[in-house]
């Protein structure tokens, strides 16, 4: 099909799900989600994060779901959202989840209206782009709540509102390198990676695209329409409005962006009982990252129990406390990481 008839025949919607990856330094949702989950020591600047990179990341809270229902409208560049975030606790005792929302300002920028959980209102304060919501009771290791962030206004960045080529008005959601924020409550950061769902209620003549699977398509009363697009695995790579950094045209043949090349091996001592595992960074470029990663390990009844282990050396070695030998260890079970490499045992 011809694209210029294809873009001229109706008005578009296109919410591209840009989710954390290292080529791209952007998270849209996420935080994702921590798709790079790194902060290289040394090394090439083009690192998944940067060594100067003075995000105030919160490594204790991870998005691992996001839910946006938008509603557009043709009379006005106002949208009025809620977004479900669904948020991993990796300890005890948190007491505060913060967002990126641009506040707003001489008409441009998002309001808060209100921050709920299960229907009950929620302590939240949002000041200096920032969306903190406090929680009413501390976390517990591994525990997952959703919190709902009822808002609203007029982005003044990130989803671009305008007329395209051919004069249609169209919404895109061009959100490099950290423009999120304009528009989605969202941790927007390269090291947090998260599924996203966009359910978007639009004129009836505008067609929604965004990433994963068509869930819905339900045409409403006063010509409105109501589309619902699913990702169920988060996107590895950005699949929008993506920009080509010139650092990567730098990286060695073969690598698209720097990021962790891992050597792992482990070994258990029935008789001390004691496992052993050793990560060894091996990037050819030299760059050593810092990062928290998760070891999977299988017990022999086949259950699965998850350590995370700091890496800050080219070379880690830790020792666990287990007493019967394990029938498996893989790296990164949940996929957090974007990364290349296979844990042996010895």
């Amino acid at each position: 099909m011809n694209r210029s008839r294809c873009t001229r025949c109706c008005a578009t919607i296109v919410f591209f799900a840009l989710v954390a990856a290292a080529m791209s330094g952007a998270t849209a949702m996420s935080g994702a989600t921590a798709m790079a989950g790194a902060t290289a020591a040394t090394g090439a600047p083009a690192s998944p994060v940067a060594s100067v990179d003075d995000y105030p990341r919160d490594w204790d809270v991870d998005i691992v779901h996001y839910a946006f229902r938008l509603a557009l409208s043709d009379a006005t560049d106002r949208i009025d959202g809620e977004a479900d975030v669904t948020v991993r606790f990796a300890a005890d005792g948190v007491r505060e989840v913060g967002l990126d929302l641009v506040g707003e300002t001489a008409g441009a920028g998002m309001s808060v209206g209100s921050v709920s959980r299960d229907g009950a209102a929620v302590s939240y304060t949002h000041a200096g782009d920032r969306l903190i919501i406090t929680l009413a009771s501390p976390s517990l290791a591994q525990e997952r709540r959703t919190y709902r962030v009822a808002y609203g206004g007029v982005p003044r960045d990130g989803l671009i509102i305008g007329e395209n080529m051919f004069g249609d008005r169209t919404f895109f959601g061009d959100n490099w390198p950290d423009r999120a924020r304009h528009w989605l409550p969202s941790v927007d950061h390269v090291s947090d990676k998260a599924t996203v769902e966009w359910v978007v209620t639009a004129p009836n003549h505008y067609q929604v695209i965004g990433n994963g699977e068509l869930r819905e398509h339900t045409d409403l009363p006063d010509g409105m329409r109501r589309t619902h697009w699913s990702s169920t695995v988060p996107p590895p790579t950005c699949s929008g409005s993506w920009r080509r950094p010139p650092e990567m045209d730098a990286r060695p043949e073969g690598l698209v962006a720097d990021l962790p090349l891992l050597e792992g091996s482990w070994s258990h001592d029935p008789a001390g009982g004691e496992l052993t595992v050793t990560i060894r960074q091996a990037q050819p470029t030299g760059t050593v990252f810092r990062f928290p990663l998760d070891i999977g390990i299988t017990t022999a009844t086949g259950e699965t129990v998850v350590e995370t282990i700091e890496i800050d050396d080219r070379e880690e070695t830790v020792r666990l406390s287990i007493e019967a030998a394990p029938a498996a260890l893989s790296l990164d079970p949940d996929t957090w990481l974007l990364f290349e490499g296979e844990l042996t045992r010895r």
